[in-house]
Formats: structure tokens, C-alpha cells, sequence
């Protein structure tokens, strides 16, 4: 795969989460996030699992009016290791996202960790 292959796909990725958040869809969010995935940021730290359970349940900014206006800022890729910084606006908060993505050995990227903090 080319380094443009990979950065359209890592894109998809960054597609799901953002899809995931939106519309609250944790069936997206379980095919962007690894198995065991680690969710951290300032004041939480929690499972893929857990976290992906909790999105199920809130009401979804799709629902209550909001833009969808995430932003993927930046992607680095570096063999099969990769990360991506995300604009993710929900609740009238703003989160910058950065994640770490890895190329299984089936060539599907993944998110192995997501670390945030809240802008506003």
C-alpha cells in the first residue's frame, strides 16, 4: 500500500470516529478502535469497551441540531505506525484528539490509543 493509500485509509478511520461521535454509533467506533484500546485524557481514563458503551447510550449531537464540523489537522505516517490529530466539536466543547494508529498484519489501520484534552 502507498503512503497515499494509507493516508486514505487512515482517513476512513478518522471517518468512523467522527461518524461514530455524531450519530453516536458504537458499531463505527468498534471498527475504528482496537480491542483494548485505551481512551485517556486530563481526568478519565477508560477500556475501548466501556467507553464505546457509554457513546451508545448519550443522546447523539446529530440529534440535537449540532454542525457536523470535525476536522482531521494532521496525519503522520511512518511504516505500519501512524497518528492522527482531530478537531472534534460535541456538546459545546471542542477536543483536540490525537491518536495512534497501527497497520494490522490484515492491512486494516486501527486506533490502538486515544489521548484528548479539551480546548474550550
Amino acid at each position: 500500500m502507498s503512503n497515499f493509500e494509507d493516508l486514505k485509509a487512515i482517513s476512513a478511520v478518522a471517518k468512523l470516529y467522527f461518524d461514530g461521535t455524531h450519530y453516536s454509533d458504537g458499531d463505527k467506533m468498534e471498527r475504528a478502535f482496537a480491542e483494548g484500546c485505551q481512551i485517556i485524557g486530563k481526568t478519565m481514563r477508560e477500556e475501548r469497551d466501556d467507553w464505546i458503551a457509554s457513546i451508545r447510550k448519550r443522546p447523539s449531537p446529530d440529534s440535537k441540531g449540532a454542525a457536523y464540523d470535525y476536522e482531521i489537522q494532521a496525519i503522520t505516517i511512518d511504516n505500519g505506525v501512524a497518528t492522527a490529530k482531530l478537531l472534534t466539536p460535541i456538546n459545546g466543547m471542542v477536543f483536540t484528539d490525537i491518536m495512534t494508529l497501527l497497520k494490522g498484519e490484515d492491512g486494516v489501520w486501527r486506533v490502538f490509543a486515544k489521548v484528548f484534552y479539551r480546548q474550550k
